[in-house]
């Protein structure tokens, strides 16, 4: 990041888990996404703040606004949750979008823990006829969270 053309959000780790050479954890992806035109000086902000947070040092970034690419158009969403915000901004956040939400509301993690709160957010969408799906790894890497997520199944 640091070009102000394109952003890359999501997870991008190396080793042999990641590309097929882990006995036990093969096939593993980790899935990412482009994000181009105004969204990304956003996620650039982001990026700076944390840096900053960690390190001390200020990046010098290209901040030159750009469209997005012709014909290609999506309402974006980013979220900030660092080790320097004031708030839980996610905890705060995710409880209100399920309870909001109409739309079909699909959660992918590999590490789905989620507390009480986001539990009965869960089960009042279904409830309401919203379709909410979980989707969680059959087998996840960190064996306490592989116990902690499935302890979840039943009540959801």
């Amino acid at each position: 990041m640091g070009d102000g053309r394109y952003a890359w959000v999501g997870g991008a780790n190396v080793g042999d888990e990641y590309m097929g050479r882990h006995q036990r954890l093969t096939p593993w992806a980790d899935a990412m996404v482009k994000v181009v035109g105004p969204a990304v000086q956003f996620l650039q902000v982001l990026f700076l703040e944390d840096w900053y947070w960690a390190s001390g040092q200020l990046l010098q970034l290209d901040w030159t606004p750009r469209a997005a690419l012709s014909g290609v158009s999506q309402t974006v969403l980013s979220l900030p949750t660092g080790p320097a915000d004031r708030y839980e901004t996610c905890g705060l956040y995710f409880p209100h979008a399920i309870h909001s939400t109409k739309s079909p509301f699909w959660v992918t993690s590999p590490y789905f823990v989620p507390d009480e709160q986001i539990i009965s957010a869960l089960q009042l969408a279904a409830l309401r006829g919203v379709d909410v799906r979980i989707v969680i790894s059959d087998d996840c890497d960190q064996p306490l969270d592989n116990l902690s997520g499935w302890s979840f199944v039943e009540p959801l």
